[in-house]
């Protein structure tokens, strides 16, 4: 009964490293266009880093939560592959620029409704996301190669104003009860190979892939693996005005859903 499939944001790759690693150059190139945008947020951020250079750590006014270093700016990489939260980013960057890292950014931000709670579906599709679906685990060991795999390049990561590398790795609250539930489902890696063979039996079945050129999770660099093993059989189409939400704002997203 299937007749067709879409899929956006997330594609199926060979190399969970080297995507981790496209993911992080991505950022910084997302972040720049931000930047052409609002040139002087570049100020902003700059300040901003130089202050959490020390690592300081902030506490929630009521002194039940704690973010220490880069992982304040946490909410920022969150929302950068979303255009229709740059406006919110410009915003904040600005009054933090004014007046330092402010209360209200860390009981409203980055512990309020901008932050998944450990317990709840987001933090399970995290978890099932970056172990069992094609993407590396973040850890220290990834990030260090991840660097030093760009700085052969001849960039230095550790000095990009934005990168997901950046905070302090702490995973201790992971080793939740939760997490030996997720640990429990059954794992089943698909690569575009796998797929490939299943668009073979199906040859009725159309398949739609979309990615988005200012989209930093899933970067237009990582869709290669399946756009070139998946060829013919699929329809691919990459939005160059649109980041991760491309798949509510685009209009030939819905016209080949409702046409299919």
């Amino acid at each position: 009964s299937l007749v067709s499939a879409s899929s956006h944001g997330f594609a199926l790759t060979n190399d969970p490293l080297l995507t981790k690693q496209e993911r992080i150059e991505s950022q910084n190139r997302v972040l720049n266009e931000y930047l052409r945008r609002h040139p002087e947020d570049k100020t902003s951020l700059e300040i901003i880093n130089h202050q959490l250079q020390s690592l300081p750590c902030f506490q929630t006014s009521d002194g039940q939560h704690t973010s220490c270093g880069h992982s304040v700016l946490t909410p920022l990489y969150s929302a950068l592959g979303f255009l229709d939260n740059w406006d919110w980013m410009h915003s904040w960057l600005g009054a933090m620029q004014n007046g330092g890292i402010s209360q209200q950014w860390i009981d409203k931000v980055v512990f309020g409704s901008g932050r998944r709670g450990v317990n709840n579906s987001g933090w399970a599709n995290e978890v099932i996301w970056q172990e069992d679906m094609n993407f590396s685990l973040q850890s220290r060991e990834v990030c260090t190669q991840i660097y030093e795999n760009i700085q052969k390049k001849g960039e230095d990561p550790r000095a990009w104003l934005l990168n997901e590398c950046q905070p302090s790795l702490d995973f201790s609250t992971r080793t939740s009860a939760f997490k030996i539930y997720v640990d429990r489902i059954p794992k089943a890696v698909i690569f575009p190979a796998d797929f490939k063979m299943t668009l073979k039996e199906n040859p009725n079945l159309k398949f739609f892939l979309y990615s988005g050129e200012f989209d930093p999770y899933s970067p237009v660099a990582i869709f290669s693996d399946e756009t070139k093993e998946l060829g013919s059989l699929i329809q691919y189409f990459d939005f160059r005005s649109s980041g991760h939400d491309g798949f509510f704002t685009e209009d030939r997203v819905w016209r080949d859903l409702l046409g299919n």
